[in-house]
């Protein structure tokens, strides 16, 4: 096999992933994914408070607001 051939088969894309915000953005309601889309954007809203209401609604979060950093950061899978 060619050096060539070696990356192009290790360069196979896996298929996007979505991070937990872009399901949570997808599950609420419309008005409410655009106050959410609006709230990640505000840098005085910590990450902790986004994550914890979230939570509080009932979505997966695990035990901080990691998810909800990554995603600001756009470090997440789905950006």
């Amino acid at each position: 096999m060619s050096l060539r051939d070696e990356i192009t088969a290790l360069n196979i894309r896996r298929p996007s992933r979505r991070c937990v915000i872009a399901l949570v953005l997808e599950d609420l309601p419309d008005e409410e994914s655009t106050e959410l889309v609006e709230i990640l954007a505000d840098d005085s809203v910590t990450h902790k408070a986004i994550a914890a209401a979230l939570i509080g609604r009932g979505y997966d979060l695990g035990r901080n607001a990691k998810q909800v950093a990554r995603h600001r950061r756009r470090e997440c899978e789905c950006l």
